[in-house]
C-alpha cells in the first residue's frame, strides 16, 4: 500500500507500477497494490496515520500474512526488498 497526503503523482506511480513491478514481473509476488490518499477530504474506516505511524509521504507499507514486513518512503528500498 502506498499512502500519500495528496494525489500521488503519475511519475511516482509509474516508478512503482511500470519500472519496478511490470519490468521485473513482480505481479506473482504482489497480490494487491493500493494508493490511499490521506487528505482532509478523505474518510477512512481507520486512522492510518496513527495506526501505522505514518510521518512522511508518500509512505510505502508492505504486508504479508503476518503483518508489516517493510515500511519506507523510498522506491529504491522497495525495489531492493523485492529483488534481493
Amino acid at each position: 500500500m502506498v499512502f500519500d497526503d495528496k494525489m500521488t503523482s503519475g511519475e511516482y506511480q509509474r516508478s512503482i507500477n511500470n519500472d519496478l513491478i511490470d519490468a521485473n514481473k513482480l505481479w506473482k509476488k504482489i497480490h494487491s497494490l493500493s494508493y490511499i490518499i490521506l487528505d482532509e477530504n478523505s474518510s477512512h474506516d481507520y486512522d492510518y496515520k496513527e495506526a501505522l505511524s505514518l510521518n512522511e509521504f508518500p509512505e510505502i507499507v508492505v504486508f504479508d500474512y503476518k503483518g508489516i514486513v517493510l515500511q519506507t518512503n523510498k522506491v529504491e528500498v522497495l525495489e531492493e526488498f523485492f529483488l534481493n
